[in-house]
C-alpha cells in the first residue's frame, strides 16, 4: 500500500511526465542508426535468427535474444501504427518506451529489495542524472540487462535460486558483459555454508537458461559476428602497460583482485553480496575506456548506497558524481536530434570538446576517475569494513560455555548450534580431554572435575588453533560406551562453540571469546537432571550417581564454580514444580530461569514480547551501577513464538544465522533469544 502511495506522488509523475516527454521528442544517435534500423528490418523480414538477415544489411545489434525478445512488444506497437498511418519505417518510439518500463521495472525491483525506504528511492533514483542522459540523450538500452541481474538479485534474496539463476542467464544473454558478476555469485553461494544447498539450485536454473538464451544463438553466424564480435569486448585490453615486446593488461588483473577481494571474504549476507558486486562494476567501469551504457550499471548500486548512507555528506558526493558523469556523457559522446523541430545534436557537444586541447578533456577524465575512485573508496569503508558480517567473521565468533557437571552444557551448545546451523559450527567439548575413559583406575583418585584429570593444555592449544583457522585432531569421548573413538579432523568455522567443565579457567582463552556464558542450576534440579540422564540414558545405578555427586563436591566448589565470575551470561535453571528424585518423568516438570547479564545494554523489547505478547512473567532487577540485569522469567514459550520474536527484534542479524534456525521453546528458546540479544549488543559496539 505504501508502496502504490509513492508511485501517485508528484515527484514520481513528474518525473515519469519528463521521461515520456524526453522519449517523445529526442532521438539517440544509436537509435537511428543501429537499433531502429535492426528491429524495423525483422518486422519487415521475421526470422528466427534475425541478426543473420540484418547482418548482411549492416546494421548493428550487439545484444542477444533477451534484448531482442524484450524489445518485441512496443517495436511490434510501433510497427503497426508505421504501417497504419503509412510511414513505413519505425519511429523509434517503440525502443524508448521499452526503456521506460524497464526504468520503472528497476525502480520497482529497488523498492523491493529494499522495503521501507521507498521515499529515499524515489529520490535517489527515479531523477538520477546518469539514467537520464544515459537512457534518453545518448539511447544507450543497459538499463534493460541491469533490471534482469536486479531480478535475479531479488528472486536470491527470496530464496528461489533456480530462478536467480535462470534470470542471471537471461541478464547475459541481453548483454554479454553481464557474465562478469557470475564468479561472483558463486563465491557468495558456495562460500557461505548456509547456502551450499541452495547454490545447487542456482546453478540448475543457470546452466538451463545458458542453453536456453547463451548457447542455442551461437548456431547463428551473424549473432557470432555482432555479439561476440562487437568492439566493446576488446575494451578490457585497451589498459596496459608496455613491457618490451609484451602487454600487461590491467583490467584483467583488477577485475581478478575484485574476485579475490570478494572470495578472502568469505562468508557473506546479502547485503554485503551486492555491495561487493557493486564494487566490482565500478573498477570495471573505471579500468576500461567505459561506453556511457555502462554507467548505467552503476546507477542502482549508487542508490543503494545513497539510500543505506548515514549522513548527508555521502548524498552530496554521489550528487557531485553523478552530474559529472552527465556532463561528460553529453560532452564526449553522440547526443540526441530532435525530429519535431529538424535540430539535430548528434555531433554539437563533441564537435565542441574536439576543439578543446587534449590536456583540458585529459584533466576532466582525470577529475572524474578521481570522484569515482572517492565513492568507490566511501562504498568499501561504510558498506564493507562497517558492516555487521564482515565485522562478524573477520575472525570466528566465540561462544564458551562452563558449568558444573549435569547442568545442561551440551544441551545448550546444541540448541545454540541449530540456531547459527551445524554448516557454520565448530563444537570443542571438554570431556573429549579426559585423560582416561570411564575405565580408567586414576578414576578412583581423581574426579572428572579436577583439572589434573583433564589434558587442559591441549585443549587450550586445539581451542586457540580452531580461532587462528587451523584443523586439529582431535579424539571424541563416547558418553555410551565409556570409550574414545580414533581421532578426527577437525576445522574452524564461523562460530567455535566451546563447552565443557574447565572453558572459562583459562584466562588466554576467555580473552578469545565473544560471549561466555556459565551455567549455574538449582542443586535440587542439577541432581534429579544428572541422575536421570546417567540412570536412564547411560545405566548407571542411582545410589551410585549420587554418591558421585557428592565426591565431586569440593572439586565444584574448588575449581568450576569460581568460573561464574568470569562469564558475560549466567543462566540459572530452577523448578516452579517439585521434584522427586526417585522418578524421572519430565512431562509435569516446569522450569524457571533466572538470567544474569553482565555489561550489556538491557533489551526492554524482550521482556515486553516475553510479557505481551507469550504471557510468561518477567522480572527485571538492575545493580546500583547498572552493570548487571538479573531477569526471572516463568511461563510458557512455543517455537513459533522464539521465531517471531527473533525476526522482530533481530531482523538486521538473521542472515548472520542458519538459512532455517531450528528455534527452541520452553527455556532453552529464552536462553537462544537472550544469547542473540547479548550477540546483537556485542556486535553493535565493535562497529563504533
Amino acid at each position: 500500500m505504501v508502496l502504490k502511495e509513492d508511485l501517485l506522488k508528484p515527484l514520481f509523475l513528474g518525473g515519469l511526465a519528463a521521461k515520456i516527454i524526453l522519449a517523445l521528442f529526442l532521438a539517440p544517435a544509436p537509435q537511428i542508426d543501429w537499433f531502429i534500423p535492426f528491429m524495423d528490418a525483422f518486422w519487415k523480414h521475421p526470422s528466427i535468427t534475425p541478426w543473420d538477415y540484418v547482418f548482411q544489411n549492416s546494421a548493428a545489434f550487439p545484444y542477444g535474444i533477451t534484448m531482442f525478445v524484450t524489445l518485441l512488444p512496443c517495436t511490434f506497437a510501433d510497427f503497426l501504427l508505421a504501417q497504419l498511418f503509412g510511414g513505413g519505417h519505425l519511429s523509434g518510439h517503440g525502443i524508448t518506451f521499452t526503456l521506460i518500463l524497464a526504468d520503472v521495472w528497476l525502480y520497482l525491483l529497488l523498492c523491493l529489495l529494499l522495503p521501507g525506504k521507498y521515499d529515499k528511492i524515489l529520490r535517489a533514483y527515479w531523477l538520477s542524472p546518469i539514467s537520464l542522459v544515459g537512457i534518453y540523450w545518448v539511447g544507450q538500452l543497459d538499463t534493460i540487462p541491469v533490471c534482469f541481474l536486479f531480478s535475479a538479485l531479488l528472486a536470491l534474496q527470496q530464496r528461489k535460486a533456480g530462478l536467480s539463476g535462470f534470470l542471471l542467464a537471461a541478464a547475459c544473454s541481453a548483454k554479454l558483459s553481464m557474465a562478469a558478476v557470475l564468479p561472483f555469485f558463486l563465491i557468495y553461494l558456495f562460500l557461505t555454508p548456509r547456502l551450499r544447498n541452495v547454490g545447487k539450485d542456482f546453478l540448475l536454473g543457470l546452466t538451463g537458461g545458458m542453453l536456453v538464451l547463451l548457447i542455442a544463438p551461437l548456431f547463428s553466424g551473424g549473432y557470432r559476428m555482432m555479439v561476440l564480435g562487437t568492439p566493446e569486448m576488446l575494451r578490457v585490453f585497451d589498459l596496459h602497460i608496455q613491457m618490451g615486446n609484451l602487454s600487461l593488461y590491467l583490467t584483467p588483473v583488477i577485475y581478478g583482485l575484485g574476485l579475490y577481494f570478494a572470495w578472502r571474504i568469505r562468508r557473506m549476507t546479502f547485503d554485503l553480496f551486492y555491495t561487493i558486486l557493486g564494487l566490482s562494476f565500478f573498477l570495471l567501469v573505471f579500468s576500461t575506456p567505459a561506453p556511457p551504457g555502462w554507467y548505467l550499471w552503476l546507477v542502482p548500486f549508487i542508490t543503494i548506497f545513497q539510500v543505506n548512507a548515514a549522513n548527508a555528506r555521502h548524498w552530496r558526493l554521489l550528487f557531485l558524481f553523478s552530474a559529472c558523469v552527465s556532463l561528460a556523457q553529453i560532452l564526449f559522446w553522440p547526443g540526441a536530434a530532435i525530429p519535431l523541430l529538424g535540430i539535430s545534436l548528434h555531433s554539437f557537444f563533441p564537435d565542441i570538446t574536439r576543439a578543446m586541447p587534449v590536456q583540458l578533456h585529459s584533466i576532466w577524465i582525470s577529475g572524474l576517475f578521481f570522484l569515482g575512485a572517492v565513492v568507490y573508496l566511501s562504498m568499501l569503508r561504510e558498506n564493507v569494513y562497517r558492516s555487521k558480517a564482515y565485522i562478524t567473521w573477520r575472525r570466528p565468533m566465540g561462544i564458551a560455555v562452563a558449568g558444573d557437571s549435569g547442568t545442561g552444557k551440551d544441551r545448550l551448545a546444541r540448541t545454540l548450534a541449530g540456531m547459527f546451523g551445524q554448516e557454520s559450527i565448530a563444537h570443542i567439548s571438554g570431556d573429549d580431554y579426559h585423560l582416561w575413559d570411564r575405565f580408567g583406575v586414576m578414576w578412583q583418585s581423581f574426579t572428572h572435575l579436577h583439572p589434573g584429570a583433564n589434558n587442559l593444555q591441549q585443549f587450550a592449544k586445539d581451542v586457540t588453533d580452531m580461532f587462528c583457522n587451523k584443523s586439529i585432531a582431535c579424539r571424541e569421548y563416547d558418553h555410551a560406551t565409556g570409550r574414545f573413538n580414533p581421532p578426527l579432523m577437525r576445522h574452524g568455522n564461523d562460530v567455535i562453540i566451546v563447552s565443557g567443565l574447565h572453558s572459562l579457567m583459562n584466562k588466554s582463552l576467555r580473552d578469545k571469546y565473544d560471549i561466555s556464558i556459565y551455567l549455574d542450576m538449582d542443586e535440587t534440579l542439577r541432581r534429579w537432571f544428572k541422575c536421570r540422564r546417567d540412570c536412564l540414558e547411560r545405566g548407571h545405578e542411582l545410589e551410585k550417581v549420587l554418591a558421585s555427586i557428592e565426591r565431586r563436591m569440593s572439586d565444584a566448589e574448588q575449581f568450576i564454580h569460581p568460573q561464574r565470575d568470569h562469564a558475560d551470561i549466567i543462566f540459572s535453571l530452577y523448578p516452579v514444580t517439585q521434584l522427586h528424585m526417585g522418578t524421572f518423568d519430565a512431562g509435569s516438570l516446569q522450569l524457571g530461569l533466572h538470567a544474569e547479564l553482565r555489561g550489556a545494554h538491557f533489551s526492554s523489547m524482550l521482556v515486553r514480547h516475553l510479557t505481551g505478547l507469550c504471557g510468561m512473567r518477567v522480572d527485571v532487577r538492575f545493580t546500583e551501577d547498572l552493570d548487571t540485569i538479573t531477569l526471572t522469567i516463568e511461563g510458557e514459550l512455543v517455537r513459533e513464538d522464539t521465531a517471531f520474536i527473533a525476526s522482530r527484534l533481530f531482523p538486521d542479524i538473521l542472515e548472520l544465522l542458519a538459512l532455517q534456525p531450528r528455534w527452541a521453546g520452553g527455556m532453552d528458546g529464552v536462553m537462544q533469544l537472550i544469547v542473540l540479544s547479548y550477540f546483537t549488543d556485542k556486535l553493535e559496539s565493535k562497529q563504533l
